[in-house]
């Protein structure tokens, strides 16, 4: 067998790779959503950055449940077993930025929703002051065709009239008009929340999308009819549009600026950790290692005695066959000699 981690190691699964897969699929939408409004509406590379860091999610929790259930090599595993477990809670708070990052969002909701309510509201009003210039306008262009009854107008002042009507407030005037409303109106219908992406992808539309409104009724206004006094296109310096860039800019702020975690954020965090770290508690480890005492950090502890192996006894031989038995026999031959040499000198 390799010496690397093998994914096939009597794993033990359980109700709590249920729960940590349910954790997992928590945080992996949560962490999407984070990155959506960090990268401001990049939805392909924010689904990308999110499986990154799934993955990195789920390797954190999942390899020291391999190397807790491992068969061999116990004292290198359970060092890199106990490395990630203290490692896990600093690279799992690194990972979940963009988590925390939509749960802040979230807390920031009624803000978020209430500037894009007057960003709408400002791009409607754009199209009444439009409608007021050409009003004026038109006024203006009666005044100086010496127009002062409507009913003793003539068929040509009429006629000059309507081509100046048209000119301002054409059919192309009514599309555009018409298109900008309902998409305006369908995207403040229903239920908002910030917990759907796709309420960004208004958000970041809507701005390029006025000032293209925006221009086309310059274009529109833009028109001069020979006989008129100097007139002023359309001005592109309106506090309508002024307000809706301010508008935007708030808006952009409320969702793209990271700030710390909340208490709450915290408490999802912990909740999410325990559920991911349920696989290893439940693994057990294998039979080998009962009994083994471990240090903290995954060393053997070599000051705890090792049980004694039973003695065999052997039975003593007094022939030359055992080297100890004989050393014992002379030494009792010589013990004897001296004790008769110094009995026979007391005699």
């Amino acid at each position: 067998m390799s010496d690397n981690i093998q994914f096939n190691e009597k794993l033990k699964f359980s109700w709590g790779h249920i729960i940590a897969a349910l954790a997992l699929i928590a945080i992996a939408y949560c962490t999407f959503v984070g990155v959506v409004y960090l990268l401001k509406g990049q939805f392909l590379i924010s689904g990308l950055i999110t499986m990154v860091i799934t993955l990195l999610i789920g390797l954190l929790f999942l390899i020291p449940q391999q190397l807790k259930a491992t068969e061999r090599r116990f004292e290198k595993r359970i060092k890199w077993e106990r490395a990630f477990i203290f490692a896990s809670p600093v690279l799992f708070i690194m990972l979940m930025i963009p988590f925390s990052h939509a749960w802040t969002v979230h807390h920031r909701q009624q803000q978020i929703l209430d500037s894009f309510n007057q960003t709408i509201t400002s791009a409607t009003g754009m199209f009444d002051q439009y409608e007021t210039y050409c009003n004026i306008r038109t006024m203006n262009y009666r005044h100086t065709l010496g127009i002062a009854d409507t009913a003793d107008i003539s068929v040509e002042n009429a006629n000059k009239l309507e081509i100046l009507h048209l000119a301002l407030l054409s059919s192309n005037y009514d599309t555009l008009k018409n298109s900008a409303l309902a998409w305006m109106d369908k995207s403040v219908s229903g239920d908002v929340s910030t917990w759907n992406v796709f309420i960004l992808g208004n958000i970041t539309e809507i701005q390029s999308a006025i000032h293209q409104w925006y221009d086309d009724l310059q274009f529109f206004s833009a028109t001069k009819l020979s006989e008129e006094e100097e007139v002023k296109a359309f001005d592109n310096t309106s506090q309508y549009i002024n307000d809706i860039d301010n508008n935007i800019a708030t808006l952009t702020a409320n969702y793209s600026n990271i700030v710390g975690f909340s208490p709450m954020t915290l408490l999802w965090l912990l909740l999410g950790y325990a559920m991911l770290l349920f696989p290893y508690l439940l693994q057990s480890r294998h039979s080998k290692t009962i009994g083994t005492n471990w240090t903290l950090f995954g060393f053997r502890n070599k000051k705890t005695p090792k049980p004694s192996k039973p003695q065999q006894e052997n039975p003593v031989s007094n022939g030359p066959d055992n080297p100890d038995d004989t050393a014992s026999f002379s030494h009792n031959i010589q013990t004897s000699d001296e004790d008769e040499k110094y009995e026979s000198f007391k005699m």
